[in-house]
């Protein structure tokens, strides 16, 4: 399976020019994220919501990606 590299595919996205202000069309994407405030070093409400992004991703990503390996 040939590996996808995002940061390739849409440098412009990832490395803007750093001689001058860029606007950019980001494409629409799929993706999980959490939403709050206050300081994530020291807030509890945080260190869940991260808690919970990495059970809801680890297991869908490790099984495509078995799935997408080539039998032997």
């Amino acid at each position: 399976m040939e590996k996808l590299d995002l940061k390739k595919k849409w440098k412009h996205l990832y490395q803007p020019p750093a001689t001058a202000i860029t606007a950019v069309d980001v494409p629409p994407l799929t993706y999980l994220m959490v939403d709050g405030e206050g300081d994530p070093n020291t807030s509890k409400a945080f260190e869940q919501a991260i808690e919970a992004l990495y059970s809801l991703s680890y297991t869908p990503k490790f099984s495509l990606k078995k799935s997408l390996q080539p039998m032997k």
